[in-house]
C-alpha cells in the first residue's frame, strides 16, 4: 500500500464522500428500481407470508437460502409489510457490500485503487437500470439472496485476506461468518465463497478451524435453531441447506438443460462467437494497461507527443467504447490475473497471494456467466468483482510495472488511469439516470407505491393497476388469488395471498416444481379467483402461459374447466385468450337433480 495514497486522504473523508455518492444516487432514482410485475415481489411476497405466520418452503415456495427472507420476514413482523422497509434493508446490505469492498480493494491495492473500485460499485452497480427490465440492483434485487450472498462472498474474501500477510483472529471469524451469509443464501456465491477459502487452504495449507468454525457458527446456529423451533429438526436441517439441495435436485437440473435462457445466460447458445468477442475486448483492455504501463518512458523522451497521444487515447477509449457491453472485456483479464497470479503465489512469492485469492474469486464468481460476461442483468452482483480486477490492473498496477518492486507509482498515471475509468462509470450512470427519468406511471400505494414505465414503453405498470382494480371492483370478498404466470406482485400488493405455496407459473418455475403437482395443490385448494395475463416467456422456452405442456397448458385447462371470465382487458399477445388479462371467478357449484 502507498504510504502517499493513504496519507493524503483522510480515511473519513474517503468514506464521506462514497456515501454522499451513495446518497445522491438514491434520491435521484427512488421508488424507480424495480419492474411492476416480475421478479422483486417475490422479495415482498415471501417475507409478507412469514410475518402472518407461513413456514417457509412449506407454506410459500422459495428456490433460495432462508437467511434473507427470515431477516426480512422479522422486520416485516416488526414494522410491517412494505417496499420501504424492504428497501431500507437492502440499503443496509448495498452499504455492508461498499465498505467490505473497500477493504478488500486496500488489502490489495491502495488507497487510492480502493477509492476509484468503490466508486464504480455505486456509479454502475447499487441503481443501474441500462434496460427495460429492473430488478438488477441493490435496492430491489431480482432476489435479495443474489446481494445477500454477495455480501457473504466479500465478508469471506476480505477475512481470508486478513490473513495473507499475519494472522489475525479476527479475520478467520469475519471468513467463517461470510461463509455462512453465502451458503444461506445462493448456490453462485456459495460457490465464490468457497473456492476463496479452499484456494487458502491451497496455497497455505492450514486453517484455523476453531476460529472460523466459531464465525461460521455465529451466524447459522441461530438461523439453524430458528428454522428447528419453527418447523423441528428434519426441517430445520433441510432448510438450513436449502442451496445444496437446490442445486442437487433432479428436477433443477433438467430444467437448467432444457430451457433456453440459461444457455444464454451462460452464453454456451454461441460458445465460438462468444469467446471471440470475449478474447478481443479482453486483449483490447488489457493493451490499455500495457500502454499505461510503458507511457512514463515514452513521456521522458518525447514529452509533448507523448502527452498528446496520451489525452488522445484517453479520449478516445472514452468516447468510443461501448460501456454498456465493457463486460466483455472483464473474462480475460480476470483469468489471466488469476492464473498468473496463483502460479506465483504456488512458487513461494509471497506478495502475490493476495492478488490470487481476490482474482481466483472474481473468476469463480463468472461461472454463471462464462463466456457472456456483462456488467447489466446479473452482472450487478456477478461482474462486480471481475470490474474492480480490471480497475486494480489500471489503476494500481499498470502505474507500478514501470518500476522496482515498492516504488511509489506514478501520480500523473494513476490519476488518468481513474479519469478513465469513472468516466466510462460515470456514462453508464448517465445513461441508467435516463432509463429512470422516462419512468411516469405510479403502481401501488404509500409504502409500496413505484414510479414505472408509461404504456407506450412497457405495458406491464398499466397492466396490473387495471388488474388490481378489476380484483377490487368484482371480487372483493376474495380471500384468496393466484395469478398466471406471477402471482407475487398482484397477490402482494392486494394482500389476497396463494393458497399453495407456488406463486410462480413461468416454465422454470413449473419444472422445479412440477406440473402434476401444482395442479394437484391448486385442485385440493382452489383459489377464489384467477387472474391470466399476458407475458412474453419466449425466452423461458415457451410463447405464454398455457401454450405448451411446459408453460402450464394442464393449468390453463383446469382454469377454464372451473372458473368463469368476469372481466378482461383490452386485447393483447402472448395470452391464450387474447386479452392483456382476465379475471376469473369459481363457477357456482351445480346442485345435483332431486
Amino acid at each position: 500500500m502507498s504510504p502517499v495514497a493513504t496519507a493524503r486522504v483522510p480515511r473519513w473523508l474517503d468514506a464521506a464522500s462514497l456515501l454522499a455518492l451513495f446518497a445522491a444516487l438514491l434520491a435521484a432514482t427512488w421508488r424507480r428500481w424495480p419492474d411492476a410485475l416480475v421478479d422483486v415481489w417475490r422479495n415482498l411476497y415471501i417475507p409478507w407470508r412469514l410475518s402472518e405466520g407461513a413456514l417457509l418452503y412449506v407454506d410459500v415456495t422459495d428456490w433460495y437460502g432462508p437467511l434473507p427472507s427470515l431477516i426480512n420476514g422479522a422486520a416485516f413482523s416488526r414494522f410491517g409489510p412494505g417496499l420501504d422497509v424492504l428497501v431500507a434493508v437492502n440499503v443496509a446490505v448495498a452499504l455492508g457490500c461498499l465498505f467490505t469492498l473497500r477493504d478488500v480493494l486496500r488489502r490489495v491495492g491502495d488507497a487510492a485503487s480502493a477509492w476509484v473500485g468503490s466508486a464504480v460499485f455505486v456509479l454502475v452497480f447499487c441503481f443501474g437500470q441500462y434496460s427495460q427490465l429492473g430488478n438488477y440492483n441493490f435496492m430491489t434485487p431480482y432476489v435479495v439472496q443474489a446481494t445477500w450472498g454477495f455480501l457473504g462472498v466479500l465478508l469471506t474474501l476480505d477475512g481470508v485476506l486478513a490473513n495473507a500477510t499475519q494472522d489475525s483472529a479476527r479475520g478467520w471469524l469475519l471468513a467463517g461468518a461470510g461463509l455462512a451469509v453465502a451458503w444461506l443464501s445462493k448456490a453462485e456465491t456459495l460457490l465464490a465463497a468457497a473456492v476463496v477459502v479452499l484456494a487458502w487452504c491451497a496455497l497455505r495449507r492450514r486453517l484455523p478451524a476453531l476460529r472460523f468454525g466459531v464465525g461460521f457458527a455465529a451466524v447459522g446456529a441461530p438461523v439453524a435453531l430458528l428454522l428447528m423451533a419453527e418447523g423441528g429438526v428434519g426441517y430445520g436441517l433441510r432448510a438450513f441447506n436449502q442451496v445444496i439441495a437446490f442445486t442437487l435436485s433432479p428436477d433443477v437440473r433438467a430444467t437448467l438443460a432444457t430451457v433456453p435462457i440459461f444457455s444464454t445466460d451462460l452464453g454456451t447458445n454461441a460458445p465460438l462467437d462468444n469467446a471471440l468477442s470475449h478474447l478481443g475486448a479482453g486483449g483490447l483492455l488489457l493493451t490499455v494497461v500495457a500502454l499505461l504501463a510503458l507511457a512514463p518512458r515514452a513521456w521522458a523522451r518525447s514529452r509533448p507527443v507523448t502527452g498528446l497521444l496520451g489525452l488522445a487515447l484517453g479520449l478516445a477509449v472514452v468516447g468510443l467504447t461501448d460501456w454498456l457491453r465493457i463486460g466483455r472485456a472483464l473474462l480475460l483479464p480476470t483469468l489471466g490475473l488469476a492464473g498468473l497470479s496463483t502460479l506465483l503465489s504456488l512458487r513461494g512469492k509471497e506478495k502475490w497471494v493476495p492478488l490470487s485469492l481476490f482474482s481466483l474469486t472474481a473468476a469463480a464468481m463468472l461461472a454463471r456467466m462464462a463466456l457472456n460476461v456483462r456488467v447489466f442483468h446479473y452482472g450487478f452482483t456477478m461482474a462486480v468483482l471481475a470490474t474492480m480486477v480490471a480497475v486494480h490492473l489500471l489503476v494500481f498496477e499498470a502505474p507500478r510495472w514501470r518500476l522496482a518492486a515498492g516504488a511509489l507509482p506514478s501520480p500523473g498515471l494513476v490519476g488518468a488511469a481513474a479519469v478513465l475509468v469513472l468516466a466510462g462509470s460515470a456514462r453508464l450512470t448517465w445513461h441508467s439516470l435516463q432509463v429512470h427519468a422516462t419512468k411516469t406511471v405510479a403502481v401501488g400505494h404509500g409504502r409500496d407505491a413505484i414510479t414505472a414505465f408509461p404504456p407506450e414503453q412497457q405495458r406491464h405498470p398499466a397492466q396490473v393497476n387495471e388488474m388490481l382494480a378489476a380484483v377490487e371492483k368484482y371480487a372483493p370478498d376474495a380471500k384468496t388469488l393466484v395469478a398466471f404466470p406471477d402471482s407475487a406482485a398482484v397477490s402482494y400488493l392486494s394482500r389476497r395471498p396463494s393458497p399453495i405455496p407456488e406463486f410462480e407459473f413461468n416454465p422454470v418455475s413449473l419444472g422445479f416444481s412440477g406440473v402434476d403437482g401444482v395442479l394437484e395443490r391448486l385442485t385440493a385448494h382452489p383459489p377464489d379467483v384467477v387472474l391470466v395475463g399476458s407475458y412474453d416467456l419466449r425466452s423461458h422456452g415457451a410463447p405464454f402461459f398455457g401454450a405448451t405442456d411446459e408453460s402450464g397448458r394442464a393449468l390453463a385447462v383446469w382454469v377454464r374447466a372451473n372458473y368463469v371470465t368476469v372481466a378482461s382487458g383490452p386485447p393483447g399477445p402472448f395470452s391464450v385468450s387474447g386479452h392483456l388479462w382476465n379475471l376469473l371467478a369459481r363457477r357456482p357449484v351445480k346442485e345435483p337433480p332431486p
